[in-house]
């Protein structure tokens, strides 16, 4: 059996960032034209390009590619989040058998090495941190694209067009 569940708004304190050329570390956001201003960070989408001129979604996958180990400190995704329940999902079922559907990223391995996100579907959160429908997003999908196994999703309705998508 795969379990998929929804991200969480609330993620650990201290969790791992992506890092600038500059040095600052990068808050992903939804609207990033739209997020407080702060000289000591950078905001940005995920598919936004990075100083390297790639997407910071592909240095993420590099970064978890990479063999010099984890040195910004970024979470594994059942390990970013404050609620207890993804580790549960991970104990009970196995890091392998863990999907995450993140609004920032798309649908995630639990051990896939997440930096700190503030992006929502929720209509409630700040303007910056809803991502609407429509936005454009080249999400992940690391779910195996051939399962014969069954899957599960714990999810609100709003994460539930992602998740089919």
């Amino acid at each position: 059996m795969i379990v998929v569940i929804q991200c969480a708004a609330s993620k650990q304190p201290g969790s791992g960032h992506l890092v600038a050329a500059s040095g600052k570390p990068v808050d992903f956001v939804a609207y990033p034209q739209a997020a407080p201003t702060d000289p000591d960070r950078i905001y940005a989408r995920p598919d936004d390009p990075s100083d390297e001129a790639i997407p910071w979604r592909r240095v993420l996958l590099q970064y978890n590619q990479g063999t010099e180990g984890n040195p910004l400190g970024l979470s594994p995704a059942y390990q970013l989040y404050e609620n207890k329940i993804y580790g549960r999902l991970v104990d009970r079922f196995g890091v392998r058998k863990v999907y995450i559907l993140s609004a920032g990223w798309g649908l995630i391995a639990a051990d896939f090495l997440t930096p700190y996100y503030d992006i929502t579907f929720s209509p409630s959160a700040e303007r910056y941190k809803r991502r609407r429908k429509t936005d454009h997003y080249e999400d992940f999908c690391m779910l195996p694209s051939e399962t014969d196994e069954e899957i599960l999703f714990f999810g609100g309705k709003d994460y539930f067009p992602l998740f089919v998508h």
